[in-house]
């Protein structure tokens, strides 16, 4: 017998569409951000853009309110689908904890706070609790929701929770990332010839992606990009390469 037709490819994905607030929203997401091109110029480098659009005080995604995590967010990560993610992940951490001097750890954008609820879960399970845990958060609305999250194992753990907005000077144990690098500002940076050049918007009768100006670039963005036509580099206000330094033990 010779199989049937293939079934058919699907079609377009439809989404639904935005709310009348979802929609005002936006727009003055928007004119934020055309306003501050405007004066810088009729020009802003790409991790400006993604800085405003992502965390502009009020109106940026991680900032604004607007529930973004599980089935009535707008996407779902590993943690918030089941507790094995944070149960494998504490099997690795137990151990940096063990070789460790003040067995802390530290998560960087935790989120719904479900990797922490199920990660010292499971690090309490195995007898290696941490010393404490810190979460570095910049949004005040998902602060507000880990600690909701995190307060409901007030009577079963013994761990201090902490919030800050900056990175310590000093982790000794280990550094959590889930997710995180991709809602880092981005630089985007082209070489051609020898010339550096970075890609930035501009605004059109809307944003366009201009690659025509030249800037003066970081030592560490022209490093990262001697061997390469056009990457994506990301540089926080703390660099990474600053941070990772300030882990005196323990793998990130």
């Amino acid at each position: 017998m010779h199989p049937g037709p293939p079934p058919p490819l699907p079609g377009p994905l439809k989404l639904p569409e935005p709310s009348p607030e979802a929609r005002e929203h936006s727009a003055r997401v928007v004119d934020a951000i055309r306003v501050d091109i405007e004066r810088s110029g009729g020009w802003i480098p790409f991790d400006r853009y993604m800085q405003l659009a992502l965390y502009a005080p009020g109106l940026g995604y991680y900032v604004a309110g607007a529930r973004k995590f599980g089935v009535e967010g707008d996407f779902v990560t590993a943690p918030e689908l089941t507790p094995l993610f944070g149960a494998t992940l504490a099997c690795q951490v137990a151990d940096i904890l063990a070789v460790s001097e003040r067995r802390e750890v530290v998560e960087l954008g935790a989120g719904s706070g479900v990797l922490a609820r199920d990660l010292l879960r499971a690090l309490k399970a195995r007898g290696s609790s941490p010393s404490h845990y810190a979460i570095v958060e910049p949004s005040a609305e998902l602060r507000e929701r880990q600690r909701e999250t995190l307060s409901r194992l007030a009577g079963e753990l013994d761990v201090p929770i902490e919030w800050s907005m900056d990175l310590p000077s000093r982790v000794d144990g280990a550094m959590l990332l889930n997710e995180v690098l991709d809602a880092i500002p981005a630089h985007c940076v082209r070489r051609e010839r020898g010339n550096y050049f970075e890609r930035g918007v501009a605004w059109r009768d809307g944003f366009q992606f201009d690659v025509g100006r030249c800037r003066s670039l970081p030592p560490s963005v022209s490093h990262a990009t001697s061997t390469t036509r056009a990457r994506s580099i990301r540089l926080p206000k703390r660099s990474w390469k600053r941070s990772r330094a300030g882990l005196s033990a323990g793998p990130l």
